[in-house]
């Protein structure tokens, strides 16, 4: 609000309105309520905004299975916060791009019915950007990926780490606690 009354008419910048409204796949609790962000965008009265709205994520090891996608109850519940604006704006949904891919078409269909677009965000290994470049998907994502991260590498590489450590730690207390035994039934 300061920066464009301080710029008055000379202000020429499109405005993203960003927040994790919803609670999605693996995600925590939202921070915002959905009804009152939204109210409060549209009351804000800013010129040439557009709302992006997400949803709260998470790893979770059923991604690794396949079935980690925004479900219809996700998608509904978007869909049916943006029938309480007063008036339509721009939307844009913030979706974590290896959740998206693992959502059903119709479903990524359903939200980018009405001109309304996906950005497309995290990390994307070669399947997931094929599926971004297709025909369906290209046209109405915006796309912001990186290869998948070295910090992943990185958290398993310690995960492994620690259960060998483990492993190694219980197989040293396996054998001294077999010696204690058979030391204890040798005969004296």
């Amino acid at each position: 609000d300061a920066a464009i009354a301080l710029a008055g008419p000379a202000w020429r910048h499109h405005i993203w309105l960003n927040a994790d409204i919803f609670k999605g796949p693996g995600g925590s609790p939202t921070q915002f309520d959905p009804g009152v962000f939204l109210n409060q965008c549209q009351s804000a009265a800013l010129p040439d905004t557009t709302l992006s709205l997400g949803w709260t994520t998470g790893w979770s090891p059923w991604a690794v299975l396949g079935m980690h996608g925004y479900t219809s109850t996700h998608v509904e519940e978007a869909l049916t916060a943006l029938d309480r604006l007063s008036r339509p704006m721009p939307v844009t949904w913030a979706v974590r791009s290896p959740i998206i891919r693992q959502t059903p078409m119709e479903l990524v269909q359903r939200l980018t019915e009405r001109g309304r677009t996906l950005t497309v965000w995290g990390d994307a290994g070669s399947d997931i950007r094929q599926w971004l470049a297709s025909a369906e998907i290209a046209p109405v994502a915006f796309v912001d990926v990186s290869s998948p991260a070295l910090y992943l590498w990185a958290t398993w590489a310690i995960q492994i780490g620690l259960v060998m450590l483990f492993l190694g730690a219980a197989r040293m207390l396996f054998w001294s606690a077999a010696r204690r035994l058979i030391e204890s039934v040798k005969p004296t």
